[in-house]
């Protein structure tokens, strides 16, 4: 048996490479009734990481995750939670989904399962 140890920061990306993983991570951070701004930006640039290491260069992934601070300052912020809050009191609720899903995605969380419980996290 195999105890690699990992960073929480590398069992994050690892955790949201998976579509669906990050689709529920930033739909539990837009339900937070608290509407915390940095933790809605951070989440979002957490997701972009895990999802960009593998096509983007680290130089075009910094470039983006400056595009992301740009947008998403104190009144990008306040409108998305605005929105969130106007569509609850309609009896609505906004969300993140998974745009393309396949066999890959559940496949992936299955290995992602295997090595939670084979390997120690530190």
């Amino acid at each position: 048996m195999n105890n690699q140890v990992i960073s929480f920061e590398e069992h994050l990306t690892n955790f949201l490479s998976n579509p669906q993983a990050s689709a529920i991570y930033l739909t539990e951070i837009l339900e937070d009734n608290e509407g915390n701004p940095e933790l809605l930006k951070l989440g979002i640039k957490d997701v972009f990481r895990a999802t960009a290491k593998d096509t983007l260069s680290e130089y075009q992934i910094n470039t983006k995750l400056e595009e992301i601070d740009k947008l998403m300052n104190k009144e990008g912020i306040n409108l998305i939670y605005c929105l969130v809050n106007w569509l609850n009191l309609c009896g609505l609720k906004l969300s993140v989904e998974v745009s393309n899903d396949s066999e890959e995605i559940s496949s992936s969380i299955t290995e992602e399962n295997k090595l939670l419980t084979t390997n120690k996290i530190s």
